[in-house]
């Protein structure tokens, strides 16, 4: 599960929202209040709940995505072994066709085994011919195994280009920690940005600094995702999505990415346990689970956004379903 969530706070409500912050600081009995200290602390996650709906209160608005992390990895292999760019058997999956390319990314789900995603995992982090191949094989085999012959004549029709494939993987890595460039979490951390800057667009339009907890794993490949997408704000794809709508590239609203310590900002520490908080609710949905602790937390968060769209879940048809009705207010 990968979770990105963080609170846009007008200038006008800061210092409610510190405020807020603090007090969660205050409850947890912590000089920082981390959602990873909160486990089956009835106080704590008492007071989890009760800041998210004090935060609510000040006018911040909670942005976030949560992606399931299987569906991720086989997001990620359709995108490197089914391009067309690099495989001509994949002409038939054009990169804007996000539908088809879901379902295919459904039906990799239920015939790939634990075993291949892990090694395509393992293998996105420092790319190389023979491991790409040994997955592809796997793919391929899966695919004639369950009787879907023309998935796996288009994921064969990557291996005679694999040498492209691997050389474009690493052709973005960036700075002393290349491997997480390539890290299939990337897409929650762009989904986030986008999410950020739409709700931005709808609401504030005015230039916005996005304050990220450091990590020195990440820290390189978020900024130049960041400058990447920023760069790219007023372009548009020359075709509709199949929504009908024009794609949009990039982000125009978060001009700044600061890494700074959460230990020093209570604001980071709020933006921390509204994550932990999704993090557990997306887990137990996935398991089957009611969460009825968080269940309020959730419908604050869910009475917050009336339409779906304005916030973020990836993931497979039926790990959207578990996880949306968590949020019914």
């Amino acid at each position: 599960m990968h979770v990105h969530a963080g609170w846009l706070v007008p200038s006008f409500t800061a210092r409610g929202f510190r405020l807020a912050c603090d007090r969660l600081r205050e409850a947890v009995a912590q000089r920082e209040a981390k959602g990873s200290t909160l486990g089956k602390h009835p106080r704590r996650r008492a007071a989890a709940v009760e800041f998210i709906g004090r935060a609510l209160g000040t006018g911040a608005t909670p942005v976030f995505v949560v992606a399931e992390k299987r569906f991720c990895i086989v997001a990620k292999m359709v995108e490197a072994f089914a391009d067309p760019f690099y495989n001509p058997e994949a002409a038939w999956i054009p990169t804007g066709a996000d539908d088809l390319r879901k379902s295919i990314c459904e039906a990799l789900l239920c015939i790939l085994s634990p075993r291949t995603l892990e090694a395509f995992s393992n293998a996105q982090r420092d790319p190389t011919v023979e491991s790409f191949r040994a997955v592809l094989e796997s793919i391929v085999f899966a695919c004639r195994f369950a009787g879907i012959d023309e998935l796996a004549a288009t994921f064969a029709g990557c291996i005679p280009g694999l040498a492209e494939v691997v050389d474009a993987e690493r052709s973005v890595a960036v700075g002393s920690r290349k491997h997480a460039s390539t890290a299939v979490n990337l897409f929650a951390f762009v989904a986030f940005m986008m999410q950020a800057d739409q709700h931005i667009e709808q609401g504030l339009r005015a230039p916005v600094r996005l304050v990220h907890d450091e990590s020195l794993e990440f820290e390189d490949a978020f900024r130049a995702v960041h400058e990447l997408f920023r760069g790219s704000s007023a372009l548009y794809a020359p075709y509709l999505l199949e929504s009908g709508q024009a794609p949009r590239l990039g982000v125009q609203y978060l001009r700044e990415l600061r890494m700074a310590p959460s230990n020093v900002i209570p604001e980071l520490q709020g933006s921390d346990m509204l994550a932990a908080v999704l993090r557990e609710v997306a887990r137990d949905a996935a398991a089957g689970i009611a969460n009825d602790l968080y269940q309020p937390a959730c419908g604050l968060v869910g009475a917050a956004f009336p339409r779906r769209a304005r916030f973020n879940i990836i993931g497979s048809s039926a790990f959207i379903h578990t996880f949306t009705r968590a949020f019914a207010a």
